[in-house]
């Protein structure tokens, strides 16, 4: 039997920032078919970039998907990648979420940092001047 993708996902760019949208819990199918997808997007990006990456629902990874989102993330550096900031709303399992983020996370010498909103991980982006924004963060 043909397994299924488990969560869901959009990836956009915007002012030099990749930005994407998940919502769980996720299998190592959704997590495949965002690596491939993502590939396209760092030829958008340059060579220094950041990432904000908002998870909402019961967004945590099965250890097969955990053991792939952790090669996205060395791609991802290796792409230029150099900041990540990580919003998780509207979930009941934030904690296993935090920590799955920062077993990966601190791994690698990027900076990552949690944040309550889109606004304030946007700022702390513009602050270190990784991004193409200003350090207003943009409403809406």
């Amino acid at each position: 039997m043909d397994k299924k993708p488990h969560g869901s996902y959009k990836a956009e760019v915007r002012n030099g920032i990749s930005y994407v949208w998940a919502t769980g819990p996720f299998n190592e199918d959704i997590v495949q078919i965002y690596m491939q997808e993502k590939k396209d997007l760092f030829q958008t990006l340059g060579s220094s970039w950041g990432q904000i990456l908002i998870f909402s629902g019961v967004s945590v990874f099965i250890p097969e998907a955990m053991e792939l989102l952790g090669v996205s993330f060395k791609r991802s550096e290796r792409a230029g990648m150099t900041r990540i900031a990580i919003i998780i709303e509207d979930t009941p399992a934030y904690g296993i979420t935090k920590q799955q983020m920062e077993e990966h996370l601190s791994t690698l010498s990027l900076r990552y940092s949690f944040h309550e909103s889109v606004g304030s991980a946007e700022t702390w982006l513009a602050e270190n001047q990784y991004t193409g924004l200003s350090c207003t963060p943009r409403i809406g």
